[in-house]
């Protein structure tokens, strides 16, 4: 599994407009080339899937299994001997909010994909992270 928490000065309502907006991640955020969503409803419910694209990964489609509004929501890609799991989470903190980010596989593939990926892994959703954190730090500032 891999973690990463980033904390922030803006309040949470503000940084779950960020995250929850899915579809506008590849203009925000430099790991994705596109998110479209697949099947389902508008706006990131239970349910709806995503086809999402990252440089050098196959795409995969992701279908939201929780959602929570202005906190979390979790989404998970499957594919034989593999599931990925993405969880996006935000918490007040006393100063604003922070975002952590979680990705986790399982299935007989896991291992090997843990092995092969893990690290770069890491380093992709720390990135994500800090990217959607500077969009609403720059919403704030901008406003």
């Amino acid at each position: 599994m891999k973690q990463v928490k980033v904390a922030s000065t803006v309040d949470a309502g503000t940084l779950w407009q960020v995250v929850s907006d899915v579809t506008a991640w590849p203009d925000l955020v430099p790991t994705f080339t596109s998110v479209a969503l697949v099947d389902g409803r508008p706006g990131e419910r239970a349910g709806a899937r995503y086809r999402v694209a990252q440089p050098g990964l196959p795409s995969a489609v992701y279908e939201v299994t929780q959602w929570l509004p202005g906190h979390s929501f979790t989404w998970v890609a499957r594919s034989p001997g593999l599931t990925s799991t993405a969880r996006h989470e935000i918490t007040e903190t006393p100063t604003g909010a922070a975002l952590e980010l979680t990705l986790a596989w399982s299935g007989v593939l896991a291992p090997l994909v843990r092995a092969l990926v893990g690290p770069r892994a890491g380093r992709l959703i720390a990135g994500e992270a800090a990217a959607m954190v500077a969009e609403a730090e720059r919403r704030v500032r901008g406003a």
